[in-house]
């Protein structure tokens, strides 16, 4: 399939909405805790690579100390007091003879893979539901509008009506049914107005914004702009971000358990001193004072109460559960990307259907009109019929509306652009996935 572009929302050529994203990826909270889950394992992995090596610590210790007469160090040293002094650098370096540093690493570098994936499905998650909620917001303003449009003909029509009821030409019941319509049109006024702060409360919440977002301006999307596969993509798998994590989190654990298993072999390592050392402060620093120490040590676990041997079954179940939470994940995704599909197939024959509505509300429309103009229709039936053209033709933008949150639904279960995360950028962002 055609991969989906880094910032798909851009196809639906709205300035607005590409700035309330923008935002967003800027100041959404679940986006700054993925950002800060990265750099938390970014610097795990510094951690785990410094331990490959040598290191180097200074030394530097100076004792007032009586030495006991009666002990190894003999006179005039014994029974006097001195200063016991020691400067130098300790030298150490783990040989990793059965690769325990390297699995860390490796461990720590899947770990850090899982939390960039779960950064992009932070991101795309932010961005669909700001386009979704946008999307909302412009239904709202547009049902508005038309719901003010439908009172002013109702009105226009209880007007006829009370006009032809007070010469008797009709019957009182026709008035009230027409106030009963008129009444109706101002409740769903009432309502859609409701709707318009609701759709800004929520895109304020994922901006980050809150409050702040008062008011936005004028906004039109390109509702056919954003495509979408109409099958299961090949690389479902290497593309959901979710699904990377969880691969990633399996391959942490093998390297865990694996470590669990190197637990009983025995740690070998090189280690020196390079200073000097002496009694008296005069004495430190003087040649005849240096030191060097060099040699080996390794260190093998002989009995530990079975603290081993748990480990290791506690790595392996956490292999199992890993491994048990990919394989949900997997068919959770397939299940939704199968899901969001069926949903625009839908919606796409419901807005064939919801056109051709509004092509015979039209031709209805027309058709009234020219009997009115031929005296065997009153205008009220052409107000009557204005309204039906009014609603079929909302009717049909609010499944267009919903065609493209449809189809952004399926660009979040198939997880978005295929381009590898690291060469996303987050503008202004601590980290950069």
């Amino acid at each position: 399939m055609a991969d989906v572009a880094g910032d798909w929302w851009h196809a639906f050529e709205d300035p607005t909405l590409n700035d309330l994203i923008e935002r967003a990826i800027r100041n959404a909270p679940s986006v700054e805790a993925a950002q800060a889950a990265l750099e938390s394992a970014s610097a795990d992995l510094d951690e785990a690579q410094s331990a490959r090596g040598l290191s180097v610590d200074g030394a530097l210790t100076e004792d007032r100390q009586h030495f006991s007469a009666r002990s190894y160090i003999p006179p005039p040293w014994g029974g006097s007091t001195y200063w016991n002094g020691t400067v130098g650098a300790d030298l150490h370096w783990d040989l990793d003879l059965y690769g325990r540093i390297s699995r860390r690493i490796s461990a720590a570098g899947h770990e850090r893979d899982a939390r960039r994936s779960q950064l992009r499905g932070a991101r795309l998650m932010v961005e669909a539901g700001v386009t979704t909620a946008y999307l909302d917001w412009l239904r709202a303003r547009r049902d508005v509008k038309v719901a003010d449009a439908i009172l002013g003909e109702s009105e226009a029509a209880l007007g006829l009506l009370q006009q032809r009821a007070a010469r008797g030409l009709v019957a009182a019941a026709e008035v009230t049914s027409a106030e009963s319509e008129r009444d109706v049109a101002r409740q769903d006024l009432v309502r859609y107005q409701s709707e318009v702060p609701l759709a800004v409360h929520r895109l304020g919440a994922l901006t980050g914004l809150g409050a702040n977002l008062a008011a936005l301006p004028d906004g039109h999307v390109n509702a056919s702009g954003l495509t979408v596969p109409a099958v299961l993509p090949g690389d479902l798998l290497t593309r959901r971000g979710d699904i990377k994590a969880a691969a990633a989190r399996v391959a942490a654990a093998v390297d865990r358990e694996e470590l669990a298993r190197l637990a009983r072999y025995p740690d070998v390592d090189l280690h020196g001193f390079v200073g000097t050392t002496a009694f008296g402060l005069d004495n430190l620093l003087s040649a005849p004072s240096r030191m060097l120490v060099a040699g080996a040590g390794a260190m093998l676990p002989l009995y530990d109460h079975g603290r081993i041997e748990a480990g290791q079954r506690a790595a392996s179940a956490n292999t199992a559960q890993a491994l048990a939470a990919y394989n949900q994940t997997v068919l959770e995704a397939i299940r939704e990307t199968a899901d969001a599909l069926t949903r625009v197939a839908a919606r796409e024959q419901e807005l064939r259907h919801a056109d051709a509505l509004v092509v015979d509300a039209n031709r209805l429309l027309g058709d009234v009109q020219r009997r009115r103009d031929a005296g065997l229709a009153d205008e009220r039936a052409v107000i009557q019929a204005r309204i039906a053209v009014t609603i079929a033709a909302v009717r049909a933008d609010d499944l267009r509306l919903a065609a493209v949150q449809s189809r952004v639904s399926v660009l979040v279960a198939i997880g978005g652009s295929a381009l590898d995360p690291s060469t996303l950028s987050v503008p202004n962002a601590k980290v950069s996935p």
